[in-house]
């Protein structure tokens, strides 16, 4: 193993491995704020009054009602498109805001509101 020239070429190279190490490690981050469905929603249905439960989108997947599918989006503007990797529906979202977006289907339009838990 070399060593280092100097006190500052050793400063310099860990700084550079802690970079690459957070660089890697904040992937998801990173794919959260390109992607505004990431997180935690609680679902209403389109008649109100009757919640649908808690509904977690991931990076690469998402739960709903204790179920786990593994996902791909398509984010276009306040629209994302989530496809199941698998068998599955796949969902159309219109963002509104921050923390509301209505979910609903290329067949039968909209199906449920979605506000953001976390």
């Amino acid at each position: 193993m070399r060593r280092p020239k100097s006190r500052h070429a050793a400063v310099l190279r860990s700084l550079s491995l802690a970079v690459l190490l957070s660089a890697t490690a904040g992937c998801a981050t990173i794919e959260s704020w390109s992607n505004p469905l990431i997180g935690q929603w609680t679902a209403d249905a389109p008649f109100g009054g009757f919640s649908l439960g808690t509904y977690e989108f991931k990076p690469d997947s998402v739960n709903a009602l204790g179920f786990d599918q593994e996902v791909d989006y398509t984010v276009d503007g306040n629209r994302v498109e989530v496809r199941p990797r698998g068998f599955g529906p796949q969902f159309e979202v219109t963002m509104v805001d921050r923390n509301t977006a209505r979910l609903g289907s290329p067949l039968i339009g909209e199906l449920v509101t979605l506000h953001r838990v976390r």
